[in-house]
This record gives structure tokens, sequence and C-alpha cells, in this order.
């Protein structure tokens, strides 16, 4: 008895220990941080991250500063769940920070129920490349941050002419240029390739999501690759917007020759491993480790100097470069709007690579969004270094609203840019060449003084048109008056060659029709400007002049897509 009553006390005394132990440590923080990333089977890099601010400054469970959860791996299906996750790290009387990388859907509403449950506690809501739109996301967070694919359109064009190339080759299939920021930042390489000097091309792949899966779309790029580099030349920059066909275009590189620049999203991870067949488990979380290793496979590869990324992983920066710049604000070190503070809270993890960027603006008013940061990484390019591309200017023209493609797609043929459109009710494709807007050679006066006209033909599987179209309905005289529709007969001139054609405009139309189709096909292919007369009410005659070279590549390149 007395052994018994020995050992309950023995049990007794170490548990008051322990638990006096457990709550004097938890006490010795004064505040916790709250970091929601994704698993490690989902996104291990943002995972990462929040260990690395565990090493540094402790588990909240363990008397430190940071409490780790992670959101379900199908956080879409549960979103409730998402959604009291993150409201529940709240429920901590010390918490006053919450960063969510990467902030999935469901983390507004999150951070909206945390304000409104404790208005007093002014509890930070941060959120890492989130899922949601900006103006979503930007009403309840205090700080939203994406990768900058605006600027990157124009530096990673610059960087490959630092590098050597001559060339700027953008691969990507429909799917992809649907995306606005994706084909905005297309547009933005184009504009760019003419102003920096360097020729831009566009090359379609397959969808990896479609029937090819992505061995299919990965031997795509193993075959074609060789070709493309005699169809360009070996000066010539790849960019692949899609990660899994991203591996055989670096392995082909290494090979053959050519540039990369950096992946869509870059890292020493992305596409390197599998093209070199380099095992990086040794140095799981060791960037600098993965760096040096990732760099000696590629020098021995032949890529020295041509071959490009991000020497840190943009995900596992931003985890724990929000928790630190949340840490720096707790404790009075850094200022939530100060976007010198937040630079340098990342580059605490990034030694040696620098960062930059700048706020989100609204393309819909042109407002900057102070509480929204879009940043990139210096590039790194093997057995070069650093490139400096943080320290560049990015031009005014670049950011601008004229740059942004409203269109599904985008590519261009001498004057004729491919776009297409898919039918909501029954998914049938319809693609387009249209030129570029133009106005009257002549100015006109209010109300039409905006007036501007294109050139377009659409095609589907079963017929094609040609079509004028105006940016508001042309106020036109001179017809005749048809049951829903006017009939014209308007001068037109190929070049030299003066001729008439038939045109039909439907009633409340901003278009005119060509009536023979084939026929201005035919013309338009085989000349290289068209101008065409309206007779137009109060203002008399109305010119407009088109550039009209390329149209046969063009109409070449929808039929292979409307074959696919």
């Amino acid at each position: 008895m007395k052994k018994i009553i020995i050992s309950i006390f023995i049990i007794i005394f170490v548990l008051i220990n322990f638990n006096l132990f457990r709550t004097q440590a938890q006490r010795s923080a004064t505040f916790h941080i709250g970091i929601v990333t994704g698993t490690v089977s989902q996104c291990e890099d943002d995972f990462r991250g929040a260990e690395a601010l565990i090493q540094l400054y402790g588990d909240a469970d363990k008397g430190g500063i940071i409490k780790h959860i992670t959101y379900p791996d199908n956080f879409t299906s549960e979103l409730e769940t998402t959604i009291s996750q993150i409201v529940g790290l709240a429920d901590d009387p010390l918490m006053k920070a919450i960063i969510v990388n990467q902030a999935v859907p469901g983390t507004t509403e999150a951070f909206r129920k945390i304000k409104e449950k404790y208005p007093d506690r002014g509890i930070l809501c941060f959120a890492g490349e989130p899922h949601e739109d900006p103006n979503v996301i930007e009403s309840s967070a205090d700080l939203a941050v994406n990768a900058d694919n605006v600027a990157r359109g124009y530096l990673i064009i610059l960087a490959a002419k630092k590098m050597g190339a001559d060339t700027f080759v953008h691969i990507s299939f429909p799917r992809h240029m649907s995306y606005e920021l994706l084909s905005r930042r297309r547009r933005i390489m184009e504009v760019a390739c003419n102003d920096l000097g360097l020729k831009f091309a566009f090359e379609t792949a397959p969808d990896p999501t479609t029937d090819v899966g992505v061995p299919g779309a990965q031997q795509y790029i193993l075959e074609h690759v060789p070709q493309w580099l005699e169809k360009y030349g070996p000066k010539t920059a790849f960019f692949c917007t899609n990660d899994a066909e991203t591996e055989p275009l670096l392995k082909r590189i290494a090979e053959l020759g050519g540039y990369f620049v950096e992946a869509d999203l870059p890292s020493p991870l992305i596409g390197y491993p599998g093209a070199l067949g380099i095992d990086l488990s040794a140095e799981k979380g060791n960037w600098s480790a993965i760096l040096k290793k990732v760099e000696d496979a590629v020098i021995a590869a032949g890529g020295s100097g041509r071959m490009g990324t991000w020497a840190y992983s943009y995900g596992y920066t931003t985890t724990a470069g929000l928790g630190e710049f949340a840490k720096r604000i707790i404790e009075g070190t850094a200022k939530i709007d100060s976007f010198k503070d937040l630079m340098d809270s990342y580059m605490k993890f990034t030694p040696g690579a620098e960062w930059n960027g700048s706020y989100y603006v609204d393309m819909a008013t042109g407002e900057k969004k102070m509480n929204h940061i879009l940043l990139y990484q210096d590039t790194y390019v093997f057995g070069k270094g650093y490139l400096g591309m943080t320290k560049e200017v990015v031009p005014e023209k670049y950011l601008e609203k004229y740059l942004e493609i409203d269109n599904n797609y985008h590519e261009s043929y001498g004057a004729w840019n491919i776009i297409y459109d898919t039918d909501i009710m029954t998914d049938e494709v319809t693609w387009y060449a249209v030129t570029d807007w133009q106005e009257p050679l002549e100015p006109m006066w209010e109300p039409y003084s905006d007036i501007m006209a294109a050139v377009g033909i659409g095609m589907n599987k079963e017929e094609s048109w040609v079509y004028i179209i105006f940016n508001s309905n042309p106020n036109l005289t001179e017809g005749s008056i048809k049951d829903g529709y006017d009939m014209y007969n308007f001068r037109i001139k190929f070049d030299n060659e003066l001729e008439k054609v038939k045109m039909i405009k439907n009633w409340n139309s901003n278009a005119l029709f060509f009536v023979d189709t084939n026929y201005i096909i035919s013309k338009i292919i085989n000349h290289n400007t068209m101008l065409i007369e309206f007779y137009w009410y109060d203002e008399g005659k109305v010119y407009f002049k088109f550039n009209i070279q390329g149209l046969r590549e063009a109409i070449s390149k929808i039929k292979d897509y409307l074959n696919q």
C-alpha cells in the first residue's frame, strides 16, 4: 500500500511540475502569429516556410510565437472547414496576426469574421497569393501579396537580352491564355520584344489537362524544341506557362542550346531536378544547398550562362516573409504601409537575392491598392549569378491599361491578332483574326471624334466571314433599307486596285459584313493595305486605312486549331 501511495504522489508531482513548466513556457511569449498553409502534398514550399519560422521563433504550443495549421487538401469542397480553422486561430487571446498562404477561397470570409468577432484586438490578416479576386480579398485583408506578372512581362524580355538572346518564343495553349493576367503578360512580352529589338514568336503546345495528358504534352515539347531552334536560331530564349512542360523544355535547352530565363513561378525545384536527374532529398528546405546542387548540374550539362531561375522559392519566402513582417509590425520595428519594411522581411530569408515590386492597380478604375502588393525576385543565371533585374526600372507604358488583352487568346501574324471565343451553351469555339484599331484618316467632329475601326475574319468548322467592326454603332448613309439590315456599296482599294464591294449591317450592330467572303479573303491575302470609303451622317466621306499583311499565316494557324 505504501508503494502505491508513493507512486501516486510521484505521478502527481510530475504532472504538477510538467503543467507548471508548460504554463510558464506558454507565458514566455507575449504574442502569437498564426500561419495557415497547404499540406506538404499540396504546396510543400509554403509549408516549409512555416517550418522556417518555427525554427526561428518557436512553436506557440511550446512557449514560442508561431502557431502553424494546414487547410484541407480539397479546400474547394471543404470551404466551411477552411473558414473555421482560420477563424479558430483568433480565439487564442495572444494571437496578433494570421497569415494564409496560399489564400484559398474562404480566406476573405474568415478574415471578415475575425475582424467582426474581435474588433478591438487589431489582429493583422495577411493573404499570400490569394485565389480570390483582388477586389474580394482586398475587402478584408490588411495585406495581400501576389507575384508581379505585369512587371515580369517586361523584365523577362530584358533578362533574355542581357543573357544574349535575339529571339523570344512564348509557349502556351488557349486555356492559359484565357487567364487575364497570363494573357496580359504575354502581350507585354510582345511589346517589350519590339521595344528592345528582339523577335517575338508564339508557339502552341498541347494542354496537359486534355486527353494527351502530361506525358503527351511533355513528349510534344521534347520533339518540337529541336525544330524551334532550327526555325528561330540558337540565340532563342524560351518561356512556357506550364510547369509540367518546363521540364522537357529545360532538358532540350541544356542538350541543344537556346536560353531559359525563368519559369512561370520560378524556383530551382521547377523543372530542373527532373530535366537533369538531380536528387535533392538530402537538401530539402536548404535553399542555398539546393541552388548549388542544381547549378553544378546545369553547368555540367553545358547550360552555364544560358539557364536561370529564382534562387529561392516564391511560396517558401512568402510564408516566411509575411510571418517576419507581421512580427516586426507587432514589435514596432516595421510599419504595415512601408514597402521597404516588407522587402526587408522577405530578404531575411533569401540572402543574396533582392526583391522588388509595386502596388496593385485596378485596371478598371486605375486605383492603386495600398493593401495589395505585387513582388518579384532577382533572376539568377546558373554559372553567372544574379542579373540585377530588381534594380531595373519598368517603363510606365507597360503598366498601362492599353497593353491589357481583353480577349481569351492572343498571338500575332503580321497585322493580325488571333483570338478565340467559346459559346457558353454549346462549347463551340470560334476563332478570329483581327487587326489593331485604327482611327479615320481625317479626324471627325463630335460626337464621332472617338470613332475607331478594325478588320476581322471569323472562322469556325462550318463557315467563315469578314467584317469591319467599329467601337460604337456607325452612323452611315447611302444605304438601302432591307428587312432587319441595311445594304451598302462602298469603294475599296487594295493597294492601288480600286473597286466596289457589297456590305450589310444589321440594325443596331457595330459591324459591317462583306457579302462575298471568299473573294474578300483572297484579296486581303494578296495585298498589303486596304483603304475603304464610308458615307457618314454629317461628315460626308470618311476613310479608314488598314495594314492587312500576314493573313495567309494567320488563317493557316486558325485552321490548325480548328483541326485539333
